[in-house]
């Protein structure tokens, strides 16, 4: 978006590329997935509950069964946040 907030409740799995010009980024992850993440705001604060690193997942996929979730998310002009949800993975 060129001028506006953008917000996803909840990422299960799969690849979140979010980007606006002005405006903030709010993304949810759900508990149990690994989680790889890229984010950056030139004039804005980055809040995270989940430590980011631009590598792979930590310790990768070894069983299987944790859904992957990559995070690319910028921003000029706003705030970035991700956190947790309560929605847990189900079978």
């Amino acid at each position: 978006t060129a001028s506006g907030d953008l917000r996803l409740n909840a990422v299960h799995e799969g690849i979140a590329d979010l980007k606006t010009a002005s405006g903030d980024i709010d993304v949810g992850v759900v508990s149990g997935a690994l989680l790889a993440g890229d984010a950056e705001s030139v004039a804005g604060e980055l809040s995270s509950e989940i430590e980011l690193s631009g590598s792979e997942p930590e310790g990768g996929n070894q069983t299987g069964s944790e859904p992957e979730i990559e995070l690319i998310l910028r921003t000029v002009n706003g705030d970035i946040t991700i956190h947790r949800t309560r929605t847990r993975i189900t079978a």
